[in-house]
């Protein structure tokens, strides 16, 4: 038998820059989530500005994640992925509700996610409209509590064509239905003390 050590040692240089590779990734991914968030907590708080910046600051921090993890290894790896499906509820969360966003959802294409990654986020985003329609009705703003009610609606319908099996996308897609029977529910409330005030009235 004939050992050749240098075969070992060549491995050895690539996995320390594989290594090197992936907690720059993980660095990464972590500056991805924390700007998803801060980009989110803005949109709660109506603070549209604020929101618009860090937005900025999120796709531009994404790029540099995609400029890091080029290796299939870290590019579908579960850090990468929780960070792209929190990268996606941002954006999205930001053209629905932002002053200055389209009122439409992006295209994954134009994310530079793949389909679940997209699915996961778009799931996520569901809960907060569900939060930010409850801040409205708090608002007596009725007509932003409709549109949002009837935006999940319609995607709860699209889901539907999916057959999701178990598994993450099976759990996010039963959320999506969690929140539209609670808006559901808050409208046939609402319907209600309507009724009941003009029968006062009367």
């Amino acid at each position: 038998m004939k050992f050749e050590k240098k075969i070992f040692s060549s491995l050895k240089r690539k996995y320390e820059g594989f290594d090197r590779k992936r907690e720059d990734m993980i660095r990464q991914t972590r500056s991805v989530i924390k700007l998803s968030k801060q980009v989110i907590y803005a949109l709660h708080r109506r603070n549209y500005s604020d929101a618009k910046r860090k937005l900025g600051e999120l796709k531009a921090a994404y790029r540099k994640l995609l400029t890091i993890a080029k290796e299939p290894q870290l590019r579908f790896s579960g850090n990468f992925r929780s960070a792209a499906q929190e990268f996606v509820e941002a954006v999205c969360f930001y053209e629905l509700v932002s002053q200055e966003g389209s009122g439409a959802l992006p295209d994954p294409s134009d994310l530079k996610v793949d389909f679940e990654e997209y699915l996961l986020g778009i799931c996520d985003v569901v809960g907060e409209l569900g939060r930010t329609a409850v801040h409205s009705v708090a608002r007596n703003d009725l007509d932003a509590f409709s549109e949002i009610k009837k935006f999940v609606s319609r995607l709860y319908e699209a889901l539907l064509e999916f057959d999701f099996r178990n598994g993450d996308l099976r759990r996010k897609f039963d959320s999506v239905k969690y929140t539209l029977n609670k808006l559901e529910d808050i409208e046939l409330d609402v319907v209600m003390r309507k009724r009941n005030l003009l029968i006062e009235e009367k």
